[in-house]
């Protein structure tokens, strides 16, 4: 046996309204737009403080019906900022800065640090490198070693 989600008064209330919004003569109250003739659209329970004015239900879109869980959980997407400006001297960026990206010599290497530094050369990922514009003490060291 099927369950049922909306019962009588539920039913008779869309029947009720079916014809108007059909009719184009309706607005979504959640917010305010027309609801166009032949558009497909939800019954919905108005929140308490807007009652007095549209009732217990009320034609809304489906989008602003359905969206309204996802907003109250927090999961509704968020828009998209910009990434502010950063000094590539001050932070490594490749995903986030076009220039980063281009003068990492190893796009694939993780290693935020390290990696460059074992062979002794400079390392766009260490902040003493990008500060210095070339290599670091520590990478210094390393090419000492490897002299030796």
């Amino acid at each position: 046996m099927p369950i049922h989600r909306y019962g009588y008064m539920h039913k008779t209330s869309r029947r009720h309204w079916a014809p108007k919004v059909r009719a184009g003569k309706v607005a979504c109250w959640r917010c305010g737009l027309p609801l166009k003739p032949g558009e497909p659209w939800d019954l919905g329970h108005v929140d308490p403080e807007h009652r007095a004015e549209f009732g217990n239900r009320h034609p809304e879109h489906i989008k602003c019906n359905r969206a309204t869980l996802t907003i109250a959980k927090g999961l509704a997407p968020k828009a998209r900022r910009e990434r502010p400006p950063h000094d590539c001297r001050e932070e490594f960026d490749p995903r986030g800065c076009e220039e980063c990206r281009r003068s990492d010599p190893e796009p694939a290497e993780s290693v935020t640090r390290w990696g460059r530094h074992w062979t002794g050369g400079f390392n766009p990922r260490c902040r003493d490198c990008r500060r210095l514009g070339a290599p670091c003490d520590a990478a210094k060291r390393n090419i000492e070693r490897g002299a030796a």
